[in-house]
């Protein structure tokens, strides 16, 4: 059937000239119908069109996901995570969509038991920056391990590349995400691979510190406690290099332990440890050799050797000894011994082998000097009591001191 030139640009009324008698049911089919519909209509019959007019709407609904033709906030939102959830299905398998599920993000999926959580925008404007935020605040509800935030169309406003790799802190630490701005499948699975990686090396470093000694546990806090302060790209060198400074360190401060410990016992051995000189020895050799008796003045230590000498020349037949230790030397058989105290001297009698009458002597003349125990009169060394202690030793005035 031929058709005039005016058909396809005709109006309803006038194409219905082309049917000899229309009825009630011809005219509801074509009420709708545009310019292009009567022109099929005349090729096909008003049925026939109509059918191409439905299939056509039905195309349209149907559309795969990665078509994102509408301009509707909501839709161009649904087909954005519809296109990305697509993606990754194909590449990894289940992934939930939760972008009905509030403070979840939109999609979710587990790569080796590990959640990360998928944000998708749609936007032909710049993300804004509250989009971001809400995406950093929801990482530390949905409990994941790591994030994805996806822009297919537009830039991020607070990202100022295409792709770029943050730690976001959230509840239990900080963990890895990817800000990537792509439409193409094979950019975000990059993404969520990546993420996955550092999730894993993560996982094994921890795992690792955890299985070393006490001193790789305190190494594991300073890696827990650097781990808050990754804001930028995985550095992981940087990391082990700040972790071999902190091992250093304790090793360092275990060394100090050691030596101040050592020094403790040095120090208590030389209190506890004495050694033992016969009289034909040279006494005065064998104190020198300590720290506390060089520290005195050269009057003092030649006070000592003088009545160390009267000792020996009044004993010189007597098989005896000196015991020497840091704080005190004494005969063995007087029982006569000094004291190495701060500052002085004392020179020490056992009272039970001094004559009444030379221990009071001592006592009235030097009674700021003196002092006594149950059993010791102890006299401090100087120049003034120098004679009374030697006159003592050689028995002067008194009764000799020997058993």
């Amino acid at each position: 059937m031929d058709l005039p030139a005016t058909a396809a640009t005709a109006s309803p009324m006038s194409l219905l000239t082309f049917y000899a008698s229309p009825n009630e049911e011809t005219l509801k089919i074509i009420a709708n119908f545009t310019p292009t519909d009567f022109t099929t209509a005349l090729e096909l019959g008003a049925p026939g069109a109509a059918r191409i007019k439905n299939a056509n709407k039905a195309h349209v609904l149907l559309a795969p996901h990665n078509a994102i033709t509408s301009d509707l906030p909501v839709a161009k939102g649904q087909a954005g995570e519809a296109f990305v959830e697509e993606v990754l299905v194909k590449n990894f398998g289940e992934t939930t969509n939760v972008s009905k599920v509030s403070k979840s993000g939109d999609l979710s999926l587990y790569i080796q038991h590990r959640k990360i959580s998928i944000e998708v925008k749609n936007y032909s404007n710049p993300v804004p920056a509250s989009g971001v935020e809400k995406f950093q605040r929801d990482l530390s509800v949905t409990n994941a391990c790591g994030g994805v935030f996806i822009s297919l169309k537009s830039p991020i406003s607070t990202v100022t590349s295409d792709f770029i790799i943050r730690h976001e802190p959230v509840v239990t630490g900080v963990i890895p995400c990817a800000y990537i701005v792509s439409s193409d499948a094979n950019c975000i699975v990059v993404a969520v691979r990546m993420i996955a990686s550092l999730i894993q090396s993560y996982d094994h470093l921890k795992s690792e510190l955890y299985n070393k000694d006490v001193l790789a546990v305190n190494v594991h806090d300073t890696s827990r406690a650097l781990q808050s302060l990754a804001r930028a790209r995985n550095d992981l060198q940087a990391n082990i290099g700040t972790l071999t400074t902190h091992m250093i360190k304790s090793l360092t401060d275990l060394v100090g332990a050691e030596t101040l410990i050592r020094a403790a016992n040095e120090g208590m051995f030389a209190e506890l440890f004495h050694s033992t000189t016969l009289m034909s020895e040279p006494v005065m050799c064998e104190l020198g050799k300590l720290a506390a008796f060089a520290k005195y003045p050269h009057e003092l230590r030649v006070a000592a050797a003088e009545v160390i000498s009267v000792i020996q020349s009044v004993y010189v037949n007597d098989i005896s000894a000196w015991k020497i230790s840091a704080k005190k030397c004494s005969h063995t058989t007087t029982g006569i011994h000094f004291n190495f105290a701060p500052g002085k001297i004392e020179v020490g009698f056992l009272k039970s082998k001094l004559p009444t009458a030379r221990l009071s002597a001592g006592i009235n003349d030097y009674c700021n000097k003196v002092s006594m125990t149950s059993t010791t009169f102890v006299i401090e060394l100087d120049a003034q009591t120098i004679s009374w202690v030697t006159d003592t030793i050689r028995g002067k005035n008194s009764l000799p001191i020997v058993d």
